[in-house]
């Protein structure tokens, strides 16, 4: 074979394994087994040791907190934040679950939680974030008879693949999921998720003209990795695949979406539920009002576009 036909072969033999690797489906994530408390004493005990991981490098207000009434509740909650912020997020609804009877947890995502301008988010993986909720629904198991998880964002995503793989919940609600991201077309995810994760990292401003001047959450980022934006996108496709081939674990199932959502994509989310109702799964749904003009982040109360007066007293309402 001559010398030009070898390099042709051998150009071609590249160009489609890196094709390969830029098209192939997220590898599954391996989740850790269940190993739920036995009661409220070993509850706690597992709770220490989740809050053991937030260090010193870690911002007070952002490590896992715990709302207890000091003993098992007819209900357990877990509020899971959104990407590049921290529990603080779901400090005050917490509080007004609390005080409607149930025990409280607000799990701290790995990568969270730091300085402003810290670079640990770029470490996240997906196996972490499932890890993170794997142990809290153990923990929740011994707080609460009935187990609910609330997800937020990135949150969302994450009690996603809980609903679908946990079946010792009773509840799971989704509010405005970051299944599809609005800069990524649907289409594309597939290609983005894994081109961010070859590609060396680097860092993107939530607001590109003000940066680190931005005004906004005190205890979130102001930019983003893309080895971070990775993880959750190859999060978003394992459930949506898992989605696709199998019913979901929990049978209760509530998808709360904006439709002033200028972050996630709402048509990815209508194609989860679509899935979710043909294996039979039941799921209600809810859009907030379009003429609130809600911010993506409309849990947060420091978030200056905030409207929480509003959307808590109906969330409280929705979840019961």
């Amino acid at each position: 074979m001559k010398r030009q036909s070898l390099i042709s072969l051998a150009f071609s033999l590249g160009a489609g394994y890196g094709l390969y690797r830029l098209l192939r489906p997220p590898a599954p994530v391996v989740a850790p087994s269940p190993a739920p408390a036995a009661d409220y004493a070993a509850a706690l005990r597992k709770t220490q040791a989740l809050q053991a991981r937030d260090n010193e490098r870690i911002t007070p207000v952002c490590r896992t907190r715990l709302l207890t009434h000091d003993r098992k509740t007819p209900r357990s909650l877990i509020l899971i934040h959104g990407f590049t912020n921290c529990p603080q997020q779901f400090v005050e609804l917490a509080e007004q679950f609390f005080a409607a009877g149930y025990n409280v947890l607000i799990p701290r995502v790995p990568g969270h939680g730091a300085a402003r301008m810290a670079s640990d988010l770029k470490d996240l993986t997906a196996e972490q974030a499932v890890e993170t909720v794997s142990r809290s629904i153990d923990i929740a198991r011994g707080l609460g008879d009935a187990v609910t998880v609330l997800g937020f964002s990135m949150g969302g995503v994450i009690a996603g693949w809980a609903a679908q793989n946990r079946d010792d919940v009773e509840r799971v609600i989704l509010v405005s999921p970051g299944f599809g991201v609005m800069p990524i077309r649907p289409p594309l995810t597939t290609l983005y998720a894994n081109l961010f994760r070859l590609l060396p990292n680097f860092f993107q401003w939530w607001d590109p003209i003000a940066k680190d001047a931005r005004i906004g959450v005190p205890h979130a980022y102001p930019r983003f990795p893309s080895h971070g934006l990775a993880a959750l996108l190859r999060l978003s496709l394992i459930v949506q695949r898992q989605a696709r081939h199998a019913p979901p674990a929990v049978g209760d199932l509530l998808v709360i979406t904006n439709p002033h959502d200028d972050t996630v994509r709402n048509s990815v989310t209508e194609a989860l539920v679509a899935a979710w109702r043909k294996q039979g799964a039941g799921v209600t749904t809810y859009a907030f009002p379009a003429a609130w003009q809600l911010p993506h982040d409309l849990m947060d109360p420091q978030q200056p576009a905030q409207q929480t007066a509003r959307v808590y007293p109906l969330l409280m309402e929705l979840v019961g």
